[in-house]
């Protein structure tokens, strides 16, 4: 595990991958296909996990700033539910993916932070860390809400799927409402912000001219990053996001593939961010090591120990760590959400455990205390009441008045609902791929029970 090139101090090689894996070679050949397969790298022509992405003889290279998330998504792919390349969609279930997501999870945990907490802090980690254990709950309240329609009477389960069609349609319709605003007040804030830098540079221009290319390359880098954060919105599940981030990383260490022939002048402009790359990197790798190393001798001496190689590690990791926007608070802030997910608070306010909570509180409650929760109902319903007797009022006064912005929100009305028919368009054309699992739900859970002969009836 030594390393004999200052290059490679702060890298990991192939052979400490598989150490770290448990894998021999031929499971990380199999494996790393697969993974190129899933996730888009090419592994023949330009394999950017290669020392030189354009020689396929060149050893495996793993930057230490990404080698843990490469680690991460490697570990957990044969967990993953398409892992096998034949697998079927009707033959995956709620524990497939959950067995992939605890494995994601667990090994997110053992991250460094300036890795760990930017991939907590994201939306999509923690929409996938709640339905890690929202699926499980679903499942479960579905099947008991199956087991007690088959319990109602054939005449009021009858309305209960009429009501739960309609309770269907209007959900649907509110999350396609809610989902259409948020992406208007998103987009009206990368343009509001693009409109204020662009103003701000030209302006810094005029009075600066020698500061114009520095300023153009500061728009530069704010555009990159911005579509760098409307890709990771686009993500749709949590490996995509991990891979995501690791292209990041990626991109930042390597130039990327060349879409078709290159020009000669093209070539050498290549090679000049190449080797600046290069040059930005070592600056810094140097840099960590001189404050991870004791002494002289040290940083004399050519092989490096295990020891001295940790110890430059934990280094670069803090260096990067400081590096990160994000500081100890909101690193708090981010391990306080990821806690109040895991609690699942929905489940104390379901019907049962409401009940059961009251029955248990009553039971131990005085007189005295039982109509002293009664009169804390009854204000705290009127208090409700009049806050709303109130707000119809100042809508009456608002359309009486003919206020402007009323015209407004109904023009923003019809807007979206001329979007949401375009929308079940859409929804109708993709709906076919699930009308068979829907059709054998309702069928073989719902209604055939019922039909079925049972010693129990």
């Amino acid at each position: 595990m030594s390393r004999g090139n200052k290059e490679h101090y702060g890298n990991a090689d192939l052979k400490e991958l598989l150490s770290d894996l448990g894998w021999g070679s031929s499971s990380f050949d199999n494996r790393f296909k697969r993974f190129c397969e899933v996730y888009g790298f090419d592994d023949q022509g330009y394999n950017m996990f290669k020392k030189d992405p354009e020689d396929q003889l060149s050893e495996y290279e793993f930057s230490w700033e990404w080698y843990p998330l490469f680690r991460v998504i490697l570990k957990s792919l044969p967990e993953h539910p398409f892992f096998r390349e034949n697998r079927q969609i009707n033959n995956i279930s709620v524990e497939d993916i959950g067995s992939y997501y605890t494995s994601l999870f667990n090994e997110i945990e053992k991250m460094p932070n300036h890795l760990k907490y930017e991939i907590m802090s994201h939306p999509l980690y923690q929409n996938a860390l709640k339905e890690s254990y929202a699926a499980t709950h679903l499942s479960n309240k579905i099947a008991e809400s199956i087991a007690a329609i088959e319990l109602i009477t054939k005449q009021e389960r009858a309305d209960i799927m009429i009501q739960i069609y309609q309770q269907l349609d209007e959900w649907t319709y509110n999350a396609f409402k809610h989902n259409y605003s948020l992406d208007l007040a998103r987009s009206g804030y990368h343009d509001n912000n693009q409109e204020l830098l662009t103003r701000m540079i030209d302006d810094d221009n005029c009075k600066s001219p020698d500061l114009k290319e520095e300023n153009e390359a500061l728009r530069a880098q704010w555009l990159q990053e911005e579509e760098y954060k409307r890709v990771e919105a686009r993500q749709s599940q949590i490996d995509s996001l991990l891979v995501h981030i690791l292209r990041r990383y990626l991109t930042n260490d390597k130039i990327p593939q060349p879409a078709g022939k290159l020009s000669a002048e093209e070539k050498r402009s290549r090679l000049k961010l190449q080797i600046k790359k290069k040059e930005e990197k070592q600056n810094i790798l140097e840099l960590v090591e001189s404050l991870s190393l004791q002494n002289k001798e040290d940083r004399k001496r050519n092989k490096k120990t295990i020891e001295e190689i940790q110890n430059f590690r934990f280094a670069y990791e803090q260096f990067l760590e400081k590096t990160s926007l994000l500081n100890e608070t909101q690193m708090g802030q981010i391990d306080s959400m990821k806690l109040k997910i895991e609690s699942c608070s929905y489940i104390e306010r379901s019907a049962r455990s409401t009940i059961q909570s009251v029955r248990n509180e009553v039971n131990n409650f005085s007189e005295e205390q039982i109509e002293t929760a009664k009169r804390g109902y009854i204000e705290r319903r009127k208090a409700y009441l009049e806050d709303v007797i109130n707000n119809c009022k100042e809508e009456l006064a608002n359309l009486e008045s003919g206020n402007t912005s009323i015209k407004d929100v109904a023009n923003f009305e019809q807007e979206i609902q001329n979007e949401y028919l375009k929308f079940c368009d859409k929804v109708g054309i993709y709906a076919y791929q699930y009308q068979e699992a829907s059709s054998s739900f309702i069928g073989q859970l719902i209604m055939a029970p019922s039909f079925k002969l049972r010693k129990d009836k």
